[in-house]
């Protein structure tokens, strides 16, 4: 059995990432595990915590993350892998999570202007970079998963990343169906027709099977008893979400609460995810007694 004590660290990878009209690709969570002694000879450089400085002292850097969300991600991916190292699991998994969420967002945002800058044209989907996020968060949950047995609260966060996939795989899907609409209209060959419906059908079975994880490990009766507040700002009514825009929890009318529960495909959209997952992280990180961590 696996134990916290024997987790290996973190080692950080440097990365740049962009989201303006160029290729992305979210680097692994983890970097090679290579001996000490390599790393030396090569002087290959090792993140440590003091390296590291963020202020959350306060909602500033938060609120002017808004601007620059893969910026802010990247600091919190850097962050994770700090407190990784020196053991904090919480705040580290924490960090993780609000990068991926943050990731999602800004790489929905940057979409949307490519649609409205094609003008009605057809937009092939960015699906590597999409998919790059679903193996992200597959790393968070696959590299905390050891530690698990020894901190039960991480199932609620890993339900969390698997809700996230599936919303994301769902939106893949919503692009890919439009693709399809528009070559039946251009009369495309019945073959790729087939071919083009059967990887439909195949990523419609894997988001399924993504929301059924996460409701398997962050159910609605979790949320009820864990999480009430989660609950109570629930919106009442579907029409009253917003299923295609981004809302900024904390802003806007009902403190900036964007989602109606229980979590359904048709009752959440990717956005309305990111929003719920945002107060999410917030009450968590209060349940474990880290109220400093604000949206």
């Amino acid at each position: 059995m696996n134990s916290i004590s024997t987790v290996q660290p973190l080692n950080a990878d440097d990365f740049l990432l962009s989201t303006d009209n160029k290729e992305i690709k979210i680097p692994p969570l983890l970097s090679p595990k290579l001996p000490q002694p390599l790393l030396a000879k090569f002087s290959i450089p090792q993140l440590k915590v003091e390296d590291i400085y963020i202020d959350r002292g306060n909602n500033s850097a938060r609120q002017a993350s808004r601007g620059s969300y893969v910026a802010k991600a990247k600091e919190l991916k850097h962050l994770g892998e700090a407190k990784f190292n020196s053991k904090d699991y919480k705040l580290s998994v924490l960090c993780f999570a609000e990068s991926l969420l943050l990731f999602v967002l800004d790489f929905y945002l940057n979409e949307q202007k490519l649609i409205q800058r094609s003008k009605g044209k057809p937009l092939k989907p960015r699906e590597k970079e999409w998919i790059s996020l679903v193996k992200y968060s597959l790393r968070i949950v696959d590299n905390f998963g050891p530690i698990e047995e020894e901190l039960p609260v991480l199932r609620y966060i890993f339900g969390l990343c698997h809700y996230m996939n599936g919303f994301i795989l769902k939106h893949l899907i919503e692009m890919r169906q439009q693709r399809l609409k528009d070559v039946i209209e251009k009369g495309m060959e019945e073959g790729g027709l087939v071919v083009m419906a059967e990887k439909l059908l195949k990523l419609r079975r894997t988001s399924r099977n993504s929301l059924r994880k996460g409701e398997n490990q962050l159910s609605i009766f979790d949320v009820v008893s864990r999480f009430p507040g989660l609950f109570s700002r629930s919106k009442k009514h579907l029409s009253d979400v917003n299923l295609t825009d981004f809302i900024f929890p904390g802003e806007g009318e009902d403190g900036g609460v964007n989602y109606c529960l229980p979590i359904a495909e048709h009752t959440f959209s990717l956005m309305s995810m990111v929003n719920f997952g945002l107060f999410f992280l917030k009450d968590w990180a209060q349940a474990e007694g880290m109220e400093d961590w604000t949206i």
